[in-house]
């Protein structure tokens, strides 16, 4: 079930992304050829045809098995062949509007929208519904609609999110109405006891016990305490330090025991079993004030996000090491599984981050991302003319091809910390 909710979480922030490009173009008057779930090869298509006034059925793996069954024949054969069978799926011809595919695809992960002389083909350069034959303001708004509907996705989840009931960090000098108050692990040291014996963030300490065993009569004597307060698990994991206690935690739904030693020796500012600790609660806000609580979380976020950036890339260039933990898609993975444990809020909280993140990555000025297309539309304004289609072209595959070495290589990493 966990692993469908990070499935779903991913396939749904994409989709959206991808929902923004297509609905922006068809606002625009561009032609879309495909919108599909998932990637291809496709499965299933559907296809409104005006003209007929029908709806047509396209099955894509009977025409994938046509191809493999024709592979031993010549290549103008095979020409051949394709040509029919484009024909037979684009019946309305080259001058009309093609009427887009709504397809199922065979990977079900994701979605794309093919776009009409996006990649600025030959044959796109001077049709009427193509991407390249629109305003520079109209292709700005079609590129950087996937970011916007991102953004939208994230404020519509913390909105929920507070309409449900948001974790909170209490303030005891503040008479706030909260409900299920409760101890909660808010960061782990790397390398630390609490890191060995498999603590999360966000787990809820519901119980410390030290037991004790009188090796004459067998019988096991327990010190125990429930948690209430942070004072009381600073105090009891002081009192044991080198000592082996049981920490009973609640994670989600699933309360489970973790045994660990906390250290006599450690780093300064890490405490002997390595964790950080806050007391939180659940506040619920109505739906008019969820929605302003939302958009302007959102927005926070996002101020969060950039800056963070900011840092990484600053200390990156001045002292060539990478600082805080980036995570590739396995890494992700797993925290998005995290979050799904703990609960909706958790998850819709985590979901909204994971949005944002992809917004603000798409928006920067790189080759193959959306800033990157939209700053070669900037230039092509400055300098009074088109940027060369095979520069432009180029560049986004090397930039496209960077961009895979660096997640193959945080994705190496992340599969290195799981050994």
């Amino acid at each position: 079930m966990v692993i469908f909710a990070a499935v779903l979480l991913f396939s749904i922030l994409i989709l959206v992304h991808e929902a923004g490009h297509f609905f922006s173009a068809k606002k625009a008057g561009i032609r879309v050829d495909e919108f599909g779930m998932g990637y291809p090869p496709r499965l299933i298509g559907v296809q409104w045809q005006k003209k007929e006034r029908r709806l047509k059925v396209i099955f894509g793996l009977k025409r994938l098995f046509k191809s493999l069954k024709h592979t031993e024949l010549d290549a103008d054969e095979r020409q051949k062949i394709s040509i029919n069978q484009r024909q037979s799926t684009f019946l309305l011809g080259r001058k009309s509007a093609t009427p887009t595919i709504y397809s199922i695809n065979l990977i079900p992960f994701g979605g794309f929208v093919k776009i009409f002389g996006e990649d600025k083909e030959d044959q796109s350069l001077k049709s009427k519904d193509s991407f390249n034959s629109k305003s520079a303001l109209k292709r700005s708004i079609v590129i950087l609609s996937g970011v916007s509907a991102n953004i939208l996705l994230a404020i519509v989840f913390l909105s929920i999110m507070f309409a449900l009931g948001a974790p909170v960090i209490v303030d005891e000098s503040k008479n706030v109405s909260l409900r299920d108050e409760k101890i909660v692990i808010a960061g782990i040291a790397e390398g630390s006891p609490a890191e060995k014996i498999g603590l999360q963030a966000g787990d809820g300490i519901e119980k410390l016990e030290f037991r004790i065993k009188n090796q004459e009569s067998e019988d096991v004597n327990r010190e125990e305490i429930v948690i209430t307060e942070i004072k009381q698990v600073q105090d009891f994991i002081n009192a044991h330090k080198g000592e082996e206690i049981t920490i009973v935690i609640k994670r989600g739904k699933e309360v489970t025991e973790k045994i660990g030693i906390p250290r006599i020796d450690f780093p300064k500012n890490e405490g002997p079993l390595g964790i950080s600790l806050a007391k939180t609660g659940i506040k619920t806000y109505p739906w008019y004030s969820a929605i302003g609580k939302g958009i302007s979380y959102a927005f926070q976020m996002i101020g969060m996000i950039f800056s963070g950036l900011f840092m990484i890339i600053q200390n990156l260039i001045v002292n060539g090491k990478m600082i805080g933990g980036v995570a590739g898609p396995i890494g992700i993975f797993k925290l998005t599984s995290q979050a799904a444990a703990l609960g909706i809020n958790y998850f819709l909280h985590f979901g909204a981050l994971i949005s944002l993140n992809l917004a603000v990555l798409n928006v920067l000025p790189f080759p193959a991302l959306d800033g990157g297309r939209f700053l070669f539309i900037l230039i092509e304004k400055i300098k009074g003319s088109p940027v060369n289609v095979k520069v432009e072209q180029s560049l986004n595959r090397i930039g496209f091809a960077l961009l895979m070495l660096l997640m193959l290589f945080i994705t190496i990493k992340d599969i290195m910390k799981l050994f």
